[in-house]
């Protein structure tokens, strides 16, 4: 049960990204460039869900490496909370933990603007954290996160993120019981 409800947000998860990544590339003055990492980034995804994870990792690692050289924060923020993601899945925790933190201290320098990327690095860090039974440290991460998603404007975006934030609570409270 725990499994298949990792692997439906990760997946969940992938498809926020996709968008996200895909709405903060296009204002890339080079277009080429863009297109360019946007096609690696889904290529990355393509590799990692048919279960190529070594593949998808080593490729995320490069499309880090080029939206770092090129200066943009926001995309190489997104691209390294995915890599963070994607490492925690493989059990690399330590290399998780690591992106995941530089992600979250980027993000947070960048104003309230990113709100979302923020909410979901947090959420993203909370998980490594659970997965190490760090309890404490991964509650408040979520908690951190789900205030956040409560920033969000209202909708159906705001309801799925928040609802995703509670069952993280719910999964955290769940597991530490066990």
């Amino acid at each position: 049960m725990r499994a298949s409800c990792y692997a439906d947000r990760l997946r969940f998860i992938f498809l926020v990204l996709t968008f996200a990544i895909a709405a903060l590339i296009v204002p890339m003055q080079d277009a080429y460039a863009q297109r360019d990492l946007a096609e690696k980034n889904q290529q990355v995804i393509r590799l990692y869900q048919s279960g190529q994870k070594t593949e998808a990792i080593a490729l995320a690692e490069q499309t880090v490496a080029i939206a770092r050289s090129r200066g943009d924060d926001k995309v190489t923020a997104i691209l390294m909370s995915q890599l963070g993601n994607f490492y925690r899945d493989v059990g690399r925790f330590a290399d998780a933990e690591n992106t995941l933190k530089t992600v979250v201290a980027m993000l947070e320098r960048s104003g309230p603007g990113s709100n979302f990327a923020l909410a979901q690095a947090l959420n993203n860090l909370g998980g490594v954290y659970l997965n190490q039974d760090m309890f404490s440290d991964a509650e408040k991460l979520f908690q951190r996160s789900l205030a956040l998603y409560d920033k969000l404007p209202p909708g159906k975006e705001h309801n799925i993120m928040r609802g995703n934030g509670i069952n993280n609570l719910a999964v955290l409270y769940g597991t530490e019981a066990n």
